[in-house]
C-alpha cells in the first residue's frame, strides 16, 4: 500500500523536472532561432554556410533526440505516476472496505455484549431469587427443628407419665389381688365359696382405671 505522502512527493518531483524539461526544451529553441538568424545575417561562402547548417542540422537533431528522449522520460514518469495512483485509488478502497467490516464487527460485538448484560442480569435476579427462597427455606427447617425438639420433648414427657401410670397401675393390681386367708379348719371351704369382688371382676376383664 502506498502511502499518500509518498504519492504526493512522487507527483511533486514528475512536475518538477517536466518543468526543467521545458525550460531546457525552450532554451534550445532559443538558441536555435539564436543561430538561425546569426546565419541569415551572416555573408559568408557557400562553402561555410554549407558548412555550419549541416553543423546546425546535427545539432537540431543531437537536440531533436534528446528531446524524443526527454519525452520517453517525461511518459514513463507519467506512467508510472498513473501506476501509483490507480495503487493509491486501490488502497483506499482496500481501506473502506475493511473499514465498513470493522464497523460491522463492531455492531455486532455491542449486540453481543448487550445480550450477555441482558443474560447476566437475568441470572443475577435468578440467583437473588434463589437465595431469598434459601433463606425462607432455611427458617421453615430451623421451625420445624424447633418443633420437632418441643414433640420429642413433650413424647418424652407423656412417655415418663405413661410409666408412671403403669408403675401405679402394677401396684395397685398388687393391692388389689392379695387376699387374707381364713382360719385354718375352714380354708378350702372358704377358698371354694369365696366370690371375686367387683374390683377383682373389672380387672380380670382388663378394665380397670387409674
Amino acid at each position: 500500500m502506498v502511502s499518500k505522502k509518498f504519492v504526493a512527493i512522487v507527483a511533486v518531483s514528475n512536475i518538477l523536472m517536466l518543468t526543467c524539461l521545458g525550460f531546457v526544451v525552450y532554451s534550445q529553441m532559443i538558441q536555435i532561432a539564436s543561430l538561425q538568424s546569426n546565419i541569415s545575417s551572416l555573408t559568408i561562402t557557400n562553402k561555410e554556410a554549407n558548412s555550419k547548417m549541416s553543423s546546425l542540422n546535427e545539432i537540431i537533431q543531437d537536440q531533436t533526440s534528446q528531446i524524443r528522449k526527454w519525452k520517453e522520460e517525461s511518459e514513463k514518469i507519467s506512467n508510472d505516476h498513473n501506476v501509483l495512483s490507480e495503487e493509491h485509488e486501490k488502497s483506499k478502497s482496500n481501506a473502506r472496505s475493511e473499514q465498513s467490516r470493522i464497523i460491522v464487527e463492531k455492531s455486532k460485538l455491542e449486540s453481543q455484549l448487550d445480550h450477555s448484560l441482558a443474560s447476566n442480569k437475568l441470572l443475577t435476579e435468578k440467583i437473588s431469587n434463589l437465595e431469598i427462597k434459601l433463606s425462607e427455606s432455611s427458617e421453615e427447617l430451623t421451625k420445624l427443628k424447633i418443633d420437632y425438639e418441643k414433640a420429642t420433648n413433650e413424647f418424652k414427657a407423656s412417655e415418663g407419665e405413661w410409666r408412671l401410670k403403669q408403675v401405679k397401675w402394677e401396684m395397685l393390681r398388687k393391692s388389689l389381688t392379695v387376699t387374707s386367708y381364713p382360719p385354718l379348719g375352714n380354708v378350702n371351704a372358704e377358698r371354694s365359696n369365696k366370690k371375686n369382688t367387683p374390683v377383682e371382676k373389672i380387672i380380670k376383664k382388663g378394665k380397670a382405671v387409674i
